[in-house]
């Protein structure tokens, strides 16, 4: 049998479409959700939802990440957003800053998909930022580290010098 008709064959039987949603709400150390092709969010995991202030994670739906999000990580969230649906590629495995279930900012790891429809075209977004450790009062101080990070995703055209890295951390 092959491995699309595997696929069709139990997708077709369920009730309603997965989205992942009931599983991902026990997962408090991650962000989940799913964006239409305008950005804004159609599916969210509760914890999405409490990291932003939101009681009800229905809150969310319709408003996309500089909504619900403070600057400048709305800002930067909604900028990537926005590359997925325009180019169609994914962003994975990168070092972020996230708000963290203590409402303090803390280092995930994200990774986010196009999902594309029947001709190649990103009609929206699936993704997931896993949480690195476990927050804590007495987290360590990365700001130095995120300028650096900061610095290479503006100039990543530019050639850049680890000495010169190094000496920005």
């Amino acid at each position: 049998m092959a491995l699309k008709k595997i696929t069709t064959d139990l997708f077709n039987q369920l009730r309603e479409p997965f989205t992942g949603e009931k599983l991902f709400n026990q997962m408090t150390d991650m962000v989940y959700f799913i964006k239409n092709q305008s950005g804004q969010y159609v599916v969210v995991n509760q914890s999405l939802a409490d990291r932003c202030g939101f009681a009800d994670k229905n809150e969310l739906i319709g408003r996309t990440a500089d909504q619900v999000y403070p600057p400048p990580l709305g800002t930067s969230y909604r900028a990537q957003d926005d590359r997925i649906l325009e180019t169609g590629k994914a962003i994975l495995n990168q070092l972020e800053l996230q708000i963290y279930p203590s409402h303090e900012t803390g280092w995930c790891l994200t990774n986010k998909v196009p999902l594309l429809n029947k001709e190649g075209a990103a009609v929206g977004l699936v993704g997931i930022s896993k949480d690195l450790h476990a927050p804590s009062d007495k987290s360590e101080d990365y700001s130095a580290i995120r300028k650096v990070i900061e610095h290479i995703q503006t100039n990543y055209d530019q050639p850049l010098k680890i000495q010169d890295l190094a000496g920005m951390a």
